[in-house]
């Protein structure tokens, strides 16, 4: 499980990279 969420962020983190700078820290 924690696999999958960590694939997960790293995948939002690199699509979904605003342009502000923010990052998915959980």
């Amino acid at each position: 499980m924690s696999v999958g969420l960590d694939a997960l962020i790293l995948l939002y983190e690199k699509v979904f990279a605003p342009p502000t700078g923010v990052h998915w820290t959980a």
